[in-house]
Parts: C-alpha cells; structure tokens; sequence
C-alpha cells in the first residue's frame, strides 16, 4: 500500500507541474485536460506502481517485454500520430493523449520498458547488497558493466540513421527535442565551422535506438559508482551527502 500512495503523491504534484509548465509554454491546453501530461514526476509516480506488478514477473519475461516495447514503440507512436490523422478519429486521439500527453518530451513510449529493465538490474542490486561480500560486488559490477556496454552498441548500432527536423517522422510536433538540431546548426560564436547534417536516432529522445543507449548509459554510470563507492571505498564530502540524502528517500 506504501508504494501505491507514493506513487499517487507523486503524480498528485506532477499533475500541478502540468497545469503551471503547460500554460508557461504556451500549448493552449484546456484544465482539466492540461492536468495530464508525461513529465518526469508523473513517469516517476506511475513507474513506481508499474514496477510493483513487474515484479510479478520472471527476470526473462520483464527482458522480452522492454525489449519489445522498445522495439515497437516507434511503429505504435508513428501510428497513433494525430495531425497525420487529421484529428478524424476519436479513439487514435484518446490513445495518443494518453500514451504520448499534451507534451511529448517525456512519452510513455519507450519509457515504459525502464519498469521492466530497473526491476531486473535493481533484484540483482538487492541480491548482492544482501550477500555483502566482495565476490557479491565485483560479480555486480560486471553484470552492470557488460551489459551497459552491450545496451549502448545497440542503441548505437541501430540508430546511426541521421535525421532532420523534415524527414523525421511526425517533425518537431511529435518529436520536440529535434530542436537541438537547428540550434546546432544557428548562428553562433561557438560553432560557425560546419553544418551538422542530421541527429542520429539514438540521440533523440522518444525513440526506440534512444532507450537502448540510455539505458546502458545508465548501467555504465552506476556500474562505474558502484565501483569506487562500494568495492574501492573511496568516499568523499559530495558522495557522503548522496548516500544520506539516498537513506532519506528510501526511507
């Protein structure tokens, strides 16, 4: 019951972030309406309860589902696009409302296979920490440090395919962080050198290649943590105060 009333409190106060950032950006959204919308807060709330029946789950299943979910995500968001639709069918609206929100920066789509794939690395966190020993740790280590590795060759390796603001599918409206591009490529004092000639697809967010790189990313950084804090012990001020201020929340 814990887990459900954090995570309610959670999506409670992102719900109020979305009244206030949505009107401050100008999108125009009607309340209650503007009450929804996929930021970070929301995806932590509802994440913490998509975790808890992921957890129900088999180690392999939870992998065969993220890994599906991230690779059907583009081929699902593609479909529920609602200006390709003309805004002519009430049901793709809904969907699209609901999986992507007002403010596509942060869609449901391919976050949602992070629930299935912390669970896995976090029951192996969980197995060492209670186990305590060094073998334990350095055995973590490992498995974080290879697999991240393995995670981002393929986000990587699948998407090198470079894109524009015109040839990516759906444009800024579906994809916003595209902007960076054009920002890239503007007028200014530190880049007037050359023109970059498309983003690659494992560096915008919301697609499929994206999660995969993120997510090993991820396991890179805490692998490499992991390493110095918990088997070479090397601790200092700014890493004593993360270690508190991770006792608070967990607490």
């Amino acid at each position: 019951m814990r887990i459900f009333s954090r995570g309610a409190m959670i999506i409670l106060i992102a719900m109020i972030y979305n009244v206030v950032s949505l009107t401050l950006d100008g999108f125009g959204v009607p309340f209650p309406l503007n009450l929804w919308g996929w930021n970070i807060l929301m995806f932590i709330g509802a994440s913490q309860i998509f975790s808890y029946y992921a957890l129900k789950l088999t180690k392999f299943y939870r992998g065969i589902i993220a890994i599906l979910i991230v690779i059907f995500s583009n081929v699902i968001r593609d479909l529920i696009f609602v200006p390709g639709l003309e805004g002519n069918n009430l049901i793709v609206i809904v969907i699209h409302f609901i999986v992507i929100g007002s403010n596509p920066m942060v869609p449901l789509l391919p976050g949602l296979a992070i629930c299935f794939i912390s669970t896995i690395f976090g029951e192996y966190l969980h197995e060492a920490m209670n186990k305590g020993t060094d073998d334990a740790y350095v055995g973590l280590f490992r498995i974080f440090m290879v697999w991240g590795i393995i995670l981002v060759a393929v986000g990587i390796g699948l998407g090198t395919k470079l894109y524009t603001e015109s040839s990516m599918p759906d444009g800024l409206l579906e994809y916003p962080h595209m902007i960076l591009l054009s920002v890239a490529n503007g007028p200014s004092p530190f880049q007037s050198y050359f023109v970059i000639p498309g983003m690659p697809e494992f560096l915008i967010r919301g697609r499929g290649p994206n999660m995969f790189y993120n997510l090993g990313a991820a396991l890179l950084i805490i692998a490499i943590c992991f390493y110095f804090i918990d088997i070479k012990k090397k601790y200092g001020n700014f890493v004593k105060m993360l270690v508190y201020y991770g006792k608070v929340q967990s607490g």
